[in-house]
């Protein structure tokens, strides 16, 4: 059940990451609200966290705050790397947003353990009585 709970998390999470993205490409809100970035960011460190809690139940493990958030910058890195290598415009400012995109990648991995943390020991709690 627990396995589910963080399967359905990191699929409503993933669907809005998408929705989120893809408008902001069709209706060009990254060049309007530069904030937007980092909020996909923080979604994408989100669902990376809820992935790989969601793996460590699966494998009957217990859920690492520090394996999440480091699924998350892994992605993080993955992301920007595939940004250089596809050619997509680089700014000025390009080392600053990438420092700002993975940290933000990092602190939505951290909301997205300490979340599966707490539903895990919900789950817990409520499996006891």
């Amino acid at each position: 059940m627990l396995a589910r709970i963080l399967l359905l998390s990191q699929l409503i999470v993933l669907a809005a990451l998408a929705l989120l993205h893809f408008s902001a490409l069709e209706f060009h809100l990254y060049w309007r609200y530069v904030w937007l970035d980092a909020g996909v960011h923080f979604l994408g460190g989100m669902w990376a966290s809820f992935l790989a809690a969601w793996l460590m139940t699966l494998s009957g493990r217990g859920i690492s705050l520090v394996i999440c958030v480091s699924a998350a910058l892994l992605l993080g890195v993955a992301w920007e790397l595939f940004e250089v290598f596809t050619g997509m415009p680089r700014e000025a400012n390009y080392a600053f947003d990438t420092a700002v995109d993975l940290l933000m990648d990092v602190v939505g991995g951290a909301v997205g353990a300490l979340a599966a943390s707490r539903v895990s020991l919900q789950y817990a709690i409520s499996t006891e009585r």
